[in-house]
């Protein structure tokens, strides 16, 4: 059981952390200004909207995915 929690997990956080790193490493805020015009875009609103759908995703299909494991174990109690 911890095995198999251990692997969701990771599925989880693994993508997520990736993101957060090509983000953080590549992302620059003061690209578009001009001068001393600050025109700051919202770079980290993509990571933000990314994990939040990646997080919604994983716990939707985890969910489904312990309704089967219980009625399969239901269906074989029978």
């Amino acid at each position: 059981m911890v095995k198999y929690i251990f692997k969701r997990v990771l599925v989880l956080i693994i993508p997520l952390l990736l993101v957060f790193l090509i983000t953080f490493l590549t992302y620059d805020e003061h690209k578009h200004c001009v001068g001393n015009e600050h025109r700051h875009v919202m770079g980290y609103m993509g990571f933000y909207f990314f994990t939040l759908f990646w997080l919604s995703a994983c716990v939707f299909f985890f969910l489904i995915e312990i309704i089967l494991e219980f009625l399969k174990r239901r269906k074989s109690k029978v």
